[in-house]
């Protein structure tokens, strides 16, 4: 739509002339050529089928190596097979104290004690390593180090990224955060991971006698949805938040980005248009609710009766303060009044071209009313 400083909607039959043109395929007025459409998504099924992301896990049989007493696990043939490919040979085994602190650092993210060293080396057992790994796969810090890869593959983050006009923090992200922790150390299985996150809101709380155990959910797995509500918010619009929502779904457990595809069919992966916007319509449907839901047990009810006392008495007074600064706002607004209207008939006799914004700006005067005013006066 032009700017009302270059004349505002156009005439109906220049409209009609841009609707025609377009539907001759918008041909390029300097040659007469018609635009070249875009080649549709060249992947067929049967590639699609084949894409890497959508094959199942198998078992790899193990390479022949040259130096087999050296293999002390599987992972260990794949790793010596790739070595002895390149003329290499393994390095020298790790002393018992280096040992130790590479464990600790990969599972936990922190160094071993004194005490813990000590015993560690003083500890003359074979399988003394074995029980040092199943030791900390046990600590409630294991999950705390390897959630965190989770997280950044979720895009956790404790605020709402671009927005002005309300509170930047999400109030309990924290809540997922500390489920995703809670499911590493419980060694929830990863199907039903991905389930709770993604649907946790259609499982139902208790099992039913037309609902298998798979269906069923804690009150807590409720948290989980925090993988798709945890996003940025993009000043609130919608359309770009359900794209993030599609893109973190996609990419975290299909290994595909699709966000291509809300302008056009995705030209190298088997996702088109039609695609996004089924997923588009599945999020668009779906409802956030502004009172989150109570996660866990029943509070005290004494307790949560002080709860909503206090509460009540907070958002009164928030209630209190933006009433005050609205009606300070208002009465500043109608001060202006006539300043607006004569800012507003200066502004009918401006020639043709001059920025509405840059005449507000001199006035001192906001555009956005200065708008209104001239609507007003132009009204029959």
């Amino acid at each position: 739509m032009p700017p009302e400083s270059a004349g505002g909607k156009l005439p109906p039959q220049q409209i009609a002339d841009l609707e025609a043109w377009v539907r001759m395929g918008a041909p390029d007025p300097r040659t007469g050529a018609a635009a070249t459409p875009a080649a549709p998504n060249s992947v067929d099924g049967e590639t699609a089928r084949r894409h890497w992301a959508f094959q199942p896990v198998e078992a790899s049989p193990l390479p022949a190596v040259k130096d087999p007493a050296w293999i002390r696990t599987p992972v260990d043939a794949f790793v010596l097979a790739r070595l002895e490919a390149h003329g290499l040979r393994p390095a020298p085994p790790a002393d018992k104290r280096t040992l130790l602190r590479r464990v600790y650092f990969d599972l936990i993210g922190l160094p071993p004690t004194p005490e813990a060293m000590a015993a560690f080396l003083a500890d003359p057992d074979p399988a003394a390593y074995e029980r040092v790994v199943e030791h900390l796969l046990a600590s409630p810090r294991y999950g705390e180090r390897w959630g965190r890869h989770w997280l950044d593959v979720a895009r956790y983050a404790d605020t709402k990224g671009y927005v002005f006009q309300e509170e930047r923090r999400f109030a309990f992200s924290y809540t997922y955060r500390d489920y995703v922790i809670a499911a590493f150390n419980d060694d929830k299985p990863f199907d039903r991971f991905l389930l709770e996150q993604i649907a946790a809101d259609r499982l139902r709380p208790e099992p039913t006698t037309s609902q298998p155990p798979a269906q069923v959910a804690s009150p807590n797995a409720l948290a989980a949805l925090g993988f798709l509500t945890l996003g940025r918010r993009f000043l609130n619009n919608q359309n770009d938040i359900i794209d993030d929502r599609i893109d973190v779904v996609m990419r975290g457990t299909q290994g595909l980005t699709v966000g291509c595809a809300r302008c056009h069919d995705h030209k190298f992966d088997p996702i088109s248009m039609a695609d996004y916007y089924a997923l588009h319509g599945v999020f668009a449907s779906s409802r956030e609710p502004e009172e989150k839901p109570l996660l866990g047990g029943a509070l005290d009810p004494a307790q949560h009766q002080a709860f909503l006392a206090a509460r009540a008495e907070i958002e009164a007074r928030r209630e209190a303060v933006i009433e005050a600064e609205v009606q300070q706002w208002l009465t500043a607004q109608r001060s202006k009044a006539a300043d607006y209207l004569r800012a507003a008939r200066a502004a009918l006799a401006l020639p043709a071209g001059t920025s509405l914004e840059t005449f507000a700006g001199e006035q001192q005067v906001a555009v956005e009313w200065l708008r209104c005013w001239i609507a007003l006066l132009k009204a029959p």
